[in-house]
């Protein structure tokens, strides 16, 4: 007696998928346009305070501290120059006067908290009265000028070792920000400025501090991401196109690439959960693991077909289907378990989101 065997769910679906493939297709591309709809807002956050929890008691004594004392992240640029006279010549104070000024004018800068040689005041006394001038009241012409403002800084410890040099070849502009969100802006301005500036010489120019390693960061990211995506995408479509020798499955590849990395990416800005510095490797994480499945399913699917090139595509799709969906099943569900390992055993915000979304995007692939 015979009898059937009965049609599993899986079998269903995939019958589903065939006899319905253009709702599907238009199904999967509204999906991917709603969650690509909030890529816009995903915002970057490349400080260095983004990598201890928010609840870190380092962590909320510091932002206690900058609130108290209205203190932000400072972008400092140092003006060293190695001749004899240091810094103090007329050409590289002059440039010390034009830096503070161009960098006061900055939209984002706080231009009350800057602070260098030509914004500070020489403070000297006498048994009769106390005068406050500033060093630059008039600005060096000449080098005995400039001797004189040496003269001035070096009998004032309050500034020794701290905005000048013991050497006198180094001094610094503190610039303090007004929004910390906008500080990737603020440092290639910053940028533009010095590069655009009336140096000497000998006169060198560095960019540093804590909120110009944040802007350094975000604008590497952006950088690194346009670099290293595309060649990743570019190999994996080489590859699939030597293995299979058509051109149908390195693009349907691509697309399941993409909707992979840029919903994931959408539904991170969908939960507030900034970019970070690491959350850059995700990408190419992604690329990888979304084009294992593609090429285990194109190679059942090819080989079916050349054993029986008559047969009908939707038959032969319905069985891959029910061959692959098991191990490809698993093989997500081990990698999705291993991120989400890191998600629960790590400390750092950026490494739990990211064994969190790298989970995310696994599934959506």
């Amino acid at each position: 007696m015979n009898t059937l065997k009965p049609v599993s769910i899986a079998t269903r679906f995939a019958e589903f998928i065939v006899r319905f493939p253009k709702l599907n297709v238009f199904a999967s591309l509204l999906l991917m346009a709603l969650v690509f709809s909030a890529l816009p807002s995903l915002y970057k956050d490349t400080r260095a305070d983004a990598f201890l929890a928010d609840d870190n008691p380092a962590l909320v004594y510091r932002e206690k501290v900058k609130a108290q004392f209205g203190l932000s992240d400072p972008i400092v640029v140092a003006i060293m120059n190695e001749s004899k006279e240091g810094i103090f010549n007329p050409t590289s104070l002059n440039l010390v006067n034009w830096l503070s000024e161009e960098i006061s004018n900055l939209d984002n800068i706080n231009a009350d908290r800057v602070t260098s040689l030509a914004t500070e005041n020489n403070i000297t006394g006498s048994s009769d009265d106390m005068l406050v001038e500033p060093f630059f009241d008039d600005y060096p012409e000449t080098q005995q000028d400039a001797d004189r403002i040496w003269q001035q800084v070096s009998e004032f410890p309050l500034y020794m070792g701290k905005l000048v040099a013991q050497n006198r070849q180094a001094t610094l502009i503190v610039a303090e920000l007004l929004d910390e969100d906008q500080v990737e802006d603020s440092y290639q301005k910053i940028l533009e400025l010095v590069e655009n500036s009336p140096k000497g010489v000998n006169d060198q120019i560095h960019v540093a501090g804590e909120g110009a390693i944040a802007g350094y960061l975000g604008s590497y990211i952006d950088a690194d991401a346009q670099r290293l995506n595309p060649i990743a995408g570019l190999i994996i479509t080489v590859i699939i196109l030597f293995a299979f020798g058509r051109l149908s499955p390195a693009l349907l590849s691509n697309v399941v690439i993409a909707a992979s990395v840029l919903m994931t990416l959408g539904i991170m800005a969908y939960s507030n959960v900034a970019f970070f510095v690491i959350t850059n490797a995700l990408p190419v994480i992604l690329i990888g693991i979304s084009v294992a499945d593609s090429i285990h399913i194109y190679s059942h699917y090819f080989e079916l077909q050349a054993k029986s090139p008559l047969r009908d595509k939707k038959d032969i799709i319905v069985e891959t289907f029910e061959a692959m969906w098991r191990p490809i099943t698993l093989t997500t569900l081990t990698t999705v378990a291993g991120f989400m390992g890191l998600y629960f055993a790590a400390y750092m915000p950026p490494f739990k989101y990211f064994g969190l979304f790298t989970s995310v995007g696994v599934i959506i692939a």
